[in-house]
């Protein structure tokens, strides 16, 4: 009788949501495994636009050497440092542009990000100036990532964030 259908159909439509739900996770997986092998340049030049939306600020990017995949972990903490560097030479620096250099050595890898502007002391600033940076969190996703951080910087003088990867073994070591 209809009740019968009624828990078939609730049957039927939980198995339906299920796959659906395990559908969407298969594709978001896909989706961040393709997002992660597509270039670094790629993913920081698609989000740097976003970044200095309504600022006035370019960025430019310089790739330099043989592009290559950097192990998950590495890449991610670069990306987010970079995106980090950027966010705040677009806020805070008074220049129009944000220079981005991504250099693959072998068997290293080093990303910059820097401006002309005003800059500061990071050392006489370091408490005030460092934190508005988000000096401390970038920090700790260099080290997180195994990388060498620096930041430079004088007044009137610009900003210069480096990372460098020692050595990323890339795709194929």
């Amino acid at each position: 009788g209809g009740m019968e259908v009624a828990t078939g159909l609730r049957r039927l439509r939980r198995q339906v949501e299920q796959h659906i739900h395990e559908t969407r996770h298969a594709i978001l997986g896909l989706r961040s495994e393709e997002a992660m092998a597509r270039s670094l340049a790629a993913r920081l030049k698609a989000s740097a636009s976003e970044l200095v939306t309504g600022t006035g600020v370019q960025v430019e990017f310089t790739v330099s050497g043989q592009e290559r995949a950097l192990p998950p972990h590495q890449g991610e903490q670069v990306m987010r440092i970079a995106q980090e560097a950027i966010r705040n030479a677009a806020r805070h620096s008074g220049d129009n542009v944000v220079y981005v250099t991504m250099s693959y050595e072998s068997p290293g890898f080093t990303l910059t990000v820097r401006d002309d502007g005003k800059g500061f002391n990071p050392d006489e600033e370091a408490s005030r100036k460092s934190e508005r940076w988000g000096v401390m969190g970038m920090q700790e996703r260099a080290r997180k990532a195994g990388a060498r951080f620096s930041l430079r910087s004088k007044p009137g003088m610009g900003t210069t964030v480096t990372v460098e990867i020692p050595e990323s073994p890339g795709e194929d070591a």
